[in-house]
């Protein structure tokens, strides 16, 4: 059970120039802040996961499943970063490392570090530490690598020490690299003293990668991350960054609150700045006569059409104000089945694809002319093209010089199928896929709605399920000048695109896809429409 999280992070180890900075995380949002800030890797402190999960002190009063379940939640928020996390001693004997390595490796965890502490252990930067002997820290090791063999996993196993505060620094290096012998992959000497102890370690133990653990006010140094890196070390942890931070911070915000009876306003801290509400697609316009009068003449012989409820009206069914609660509106593409009523979003930002407002303005080639779009319907001034995705179809719209700032790359753990995603928000929760050949920037969306759980929005990359599973092909159909057309400007790449997306029905990868003129997905999920959920 390979994880696109550990092969990045031993490309990350393999490469010697580079030291991996890893800040401290213990729940969603701590995580969620970092992965923002675009760290290569995110470490969850087992500190920080007690504090906050028990509100105990980091003294081995917490089981393998409540460390496994935090893990899991973090390392899936955005599955591309790596996540080392604590895994303490191990909980217990050599079975119960074996269970841990493998609940880890399922959890998508990409790294773990065991100790030698006994199973009632404490803060490595605490005094009076216990060891266990040699022999049963080798056996934990040793557990360990098997651990991942049977699961043909790679998780990086990372071998720490607390010999060093009460066997010296000789014993615990010995510990250090009979554990690399074993098999473990990285070498964490806790608690290291001084800089020539630490330049020492990590010289004894090369080329194996040397982690430091950085801990303001503990036995270690404070070294910033060029120090570190000069030393030797290769990954540096920083487990109390976020722990100390919120402390801090709401420790003074309560004291305020209780002198004053008011709390502080901070910018950036508001409902509307934490959480941000997007809609993908607005359907129909519920009035039918503000379509351009040669697109009504298209409409008119598509009847029966309803318009009610259109997406405002369900959005405030299910308490969401249109006009001042929706932050984004992105279009899969500006067909007049999916533009429906922008003016109803009076305060949203409208993400379009590459060339769309081109195509509003000036329509494209004989089966797109002008006159069936509105060159208003989008608002100019809060209207964003998406960079072009890098490949241009003869014939296609110009770019818009007003375009986001993202850049197109390839799906984090799927490269091979998406190879050119964009990752809306920085933090893995939502990637726009170009998905070309419908129509001149049409773009999916692949969103995740929980741990491992996706959703996939397929725009109108077909019009009928059974053409993703193969069941059938795409209709074509006499164009008026002796050829035949389809519903696609480009049949060719609807087909990849088409292919593309099939991939993904047989869910495997905890994905669902919706199209958006699946009529069976329609009729059984009604319970799920808004303000139902996915």
């Amino acid at each position: 059970m390979t994880s696109p999280a550990a092969t990045k992070l031993r490309h990350l180890l393999a490469d010697e120039s580079k030291v991996i900075v890893c800040p401290g995380v213990y729940d969603g949002l701590t995580a969620r802040i970092a992965l923002q800030e675009g760290f290569d890797a995110l470490y969850m402190t087992g500190a920080g996961t007690t504090a906050s999960r028990l509100g105990q002190p980091d003294l081995g009063v917490i089981t393998l499943n409540e460390m496994r379940e935090n893990a899991e939640m973090i390392a899936n928020l955005d599955p591309s970063v790596p996540l080392i996390a604590d895994a303490d001693t191990g909980f217990g004997g050599s079975l119960m490392v074996d269970r841990t390595v493998t609940e880890y490796i399922r959890a998508g965890v990409a790294a773990l570090h065991l100790e030698d502490q006994p199973t009632t252990k404490r803060c490595g930067h605490l005094r009076s530490k216990q060891l266990v002997s040699k022999d049963e820290y080798l056996d934990r090791i040793r557990a360990a690598v098997n651990a991942r063999k049977r699961a043909h996993g790679d998780i990086v196993l990372i071998a720490r020490t607390d010999a060093l505060q009460s066997l010296g620094l000789e014993e615990a290096i010995s510990r250090l690299r009979a554990a690399i012998e074993l098999g473990a992959d990285v070498a964490f000497l806790e608690a290291v003293t001084s800089k020539e102890e630490a330049r020492e370690v990590c010289e004894k133990l090369k080329p194996t990668p040397v982690l430091f653990n950085a801990v303001p006010g503990g036995a270690s140094p404070d070294l910033s991350v060029q120090e570190a890196q000069e030393l030797g070390f290769r990954m540096i942890i920083f487990p109390g960054l976020a722990l100390g931070s919120v402390y801090g911070a709401v420790q003074n915000a309560l004291k305020s609150l209780k002198k004053t009876g008011t709390q502080a306003v901070r910018a950036g801290t508001s409902p509307k700045d934490l959480f941000n509400v997007l809609i993908f697609d607005l359907g129909l316009k519920r009035d039918l006569t503000k379509y351009p009068p040669a697109q009504q003449g298209h409409i008119s012989q598509r009847q029966p059409i309803a318009t009610t409820p259109d997406v405002a009206d369900s959005l405030r069914a299910g308490g969401i104000d249109p006009a001042n609660d929706v932050d984004y509106v992105i279009l899969s593409h500006v067909h007049w089945d999916h533009v429906g009523t922008p003016s109803d979003f009076p305060n949203s930002k409208f993400i379009v694809g590459s060339g769309t407002m081109d195509l509003l303005e000036h329509g494209a080639g004989p089966y797109y002319p002008a006159n069936i779009f509105d060159p208003d319907m989008l608002p100019h001034l809060r209207t964003f093209e998406l960079p072009p995705p890098g490949q241009t179809l003869p014939g296609a719209p110009s770019p818009s010089p007003k375009q986001t700032t993202h850049t197109w790359a390839a799906l984090p753990h799927n490269s091979s199928l998406f190879p050119r995603t964009i990752d809306f928000f920085s933090d893995g929760s939502l990637y726009i896929i170009d998905a070309p050949g419908h129509l001149y920037g049409h773009i999916n969306l692949l969103a995740r709605i929980a741990p491992g759980k996706w959703v996939y929005l397929g725009g109108d990359c077909c019009h009928d399920v059974r053409i993703l599973r193969g069941e059938k092909g795409i209709a074509m159909y006499d164009d008026g000048r002796g050829g035949l057309r389809s519903v696609h400007v480009d049949v060719s790449l609807a087909r990849d695109t088409i292919d593309r997306v099939g991939r993904l029905l047989d869910g495997g990868d905890g994905i669902e896809v919706v199209v958006a003129h699946d009529r069976t997905w329609s009729d059984s999920n009604r319970e799920r429409f808004f303000p139902g959920t996915l």
